[in-house]
This record gives structure tokens, C-alpha cells and sequence, in this order.
């Protein structure tokens, strides 16, 4: 997940991003970028689901859900990657941060920030 806009003074803004992140599903990572020259966060940064595990975790659903007569789960079927990112982003579309952030959300190219990441990338980005 690629994000833009955030607040490069809230010391916390990892932590929260983690945490909000986190209620759809396994983080891996959370990287705030800094710039070389000053040393101080540039505004964005990366996210990084752990697919694998939401994977496995959408599987189990989908199976519960099968048994109780329910069918499907939200965001798509449990292999599909980019179900589960516009489900995300639509979430994620507007929501304030405790720094007065407000993110945007949308899908982004597995190349969007790193080459040779094989991770797929959701960009936020201050409205």
C-alpha cells in the first residue's frame, strides 16, 4: 500500500496507520519515507499486507460461512487479490486520521514505489 499526505510531524502516524490497516487484515510492514538530505518524513510511505495469511484467513471465513448458509465473503472470492484492495480502498476512502489526515484510498501497480517488491500496493493519498 502506497500512502501520500500524511502529517510528517504526528509521531504516532505509524502506529496509527498500523492499527487502522490492521483491521482488514495480517500487516507486514509499515515504511515512512525520509528524505536523505534533511532526515526528516517525507509525507508517504508504504504498506505492506501479508497476503498469504489474508489468504488463509479469507479461506476460513468462506468455509464458516458455507456452513452456516451464508455464501461469499466480503471482497470477492478468497484468491482475489484485487477484491480485497477496492474492498479496502472503498473502507478506507475518506477516513480521518488522529493527526487531521484525511486518506484516499485506491489500488495501485505491484511496481508502484519498489521494482523488486512482489507485493501488491494500495495508494492512499491526502485530499
Amino acid at each position: 500500500i502506497y500512502i501520500t499526505g500524511l502529517s510528517n510531524t504526528d509521531n504516532t502516524i505509524e502506529t496509527t496507520l498500523r492499527q487502522l490497516f490492521a483491521s482488514y487484515g495480517q500487516v507486514s510492514n509499515v515504511k515512512l519515507y525520509v528524505d536523505k538530505r534533511t532526515g526528516e518524513r517525507k509525507g508517504d510511505g508504504i504498506i505492506v499486507y501479508d497476503w498469504a495469511n489474508i489468504r488463509k484467513q479469507r479461506i476460513t471465513l468462506a468455509s464458516s460461512a458455507e456452513k452456516g448458509g451464508v455464501s461469499g465473503i466480503n471482497g470477492g472470492s478468497v484468491d482475489d487479490m484485487n477484491s480485497f484492495l477496492d474492498m479496502v480502498c472503498t473502507q478506507l476512502n475518506g477516513v480521518e486520521l488522529p493527526c487531521g489526515t484525511i486518506i484516499h484510498a485506491e489500488p495501485a501497480d505491484m511496481d508502484y514505489k519498489h521494482k523488486s517488491t512482489k507485493e501488491k500496493y494500495l495508494c492512499i493519498s491526502h485530499w
